[in-house]
């Protein structure tokens, strides 16, 4: 912040804050934007009676980002799923420590 104060005032900070909210910009703006087009362009070659309902735009933007304990909980997700379509069995609980201690005893 320290930094942000020696190139730009407050002022000028809150007249920045004041311009985004008329005139949105950064990659949420962005997302919107992409996402309007999309839905716009997909809405117009839509099948209407295999897809009733219209696109619309956040079908098509990026999901919010997740925190470190939901990535790893999709990723555990994910991997369960994988083993179980090579027909492996659910993962056990703690695999990974079991597998790294093995390595280290023997």
């Amino acid at each position: 912040m320290a930094e942000a104060q020696r190139h730009i005032t407050s002022a000028e900070f809150t007249a920045w804050q004041a311009y985004a909210d008329l005139e949105p910009f950064g990659p949420d703006a962005e997302a919107w934007r992409a996402g309007t087009i999309a839905a716009t362009i997909a809405n117009a070659y839509r099948d209407r009676k295999r897809k009733p309902q219209p696109f619309v735009p956040q079908d098509f933007m990026p999901e919010e980002p997740k925190t470190p304990a939901e990535r790893q909980a999709d990723l555990q997700a994910r991997i369960s799923a994988a083993m179980m379509t090579l027909g492996g069995g659910a993962p056990r609980p703690g695999g990974r420590v079991r597998a790294e201690k093995r390595r280290k005893e023997g």
